[in-house]
């Protein structure tokens, strides 16, 4: 089953930094549009990521477990609203392109976990 997503980010957490790619609508038809945004890792900042990730109408987002780090995000996250926060392990990343390079629409197939 293929599962299509019009406004998407990728998360990658760090432990003094988040970078997200956001992949949008482009400004002509069938086009896309991503932006790289980063963020400081500190206390209040993942809700005011989550907020601008809101405000650019991303309704899904993913990013990889990091241990530690991915917790405080997530949680702040999930308690936004988004349609789905989605933490998956690096073996499930590695088999999937990165968000700026996927084509348009982005495509995201569940894996199933043994």
């Amino acid at each position: 089953m293929k599962v299509m997503y019009d406004r998407v980010a990728a998360i990658d957490v760090h432990k003094d930094m988040v970078k997200v790619a956001v992949r949008v609508p482009g400004a002509k038809r069938g086009t896309r549009k991503t932006d790289v945004l980063e963020f400081r890792a500190f206390y209040g900042v993942p809700e005011e990521m989550g907020r601008e990730l809101r405000r650019r109408g991303v309704t899904h987002v993913v990013m990889e477990a990091s241990g530690v780090y991915t917790d405080p995000v997530y949680y702040a996250l999930a308690g936004l609203g988004f349609t789905e926060v989605l933490v998956t392990g690096p073996a499930d990343l590695s088999k999937t392109p990165q968000v700026a390079r996927l084509p348009s629409p982005v495509h995201v197939e569940p894996q199933a976990h043994a």
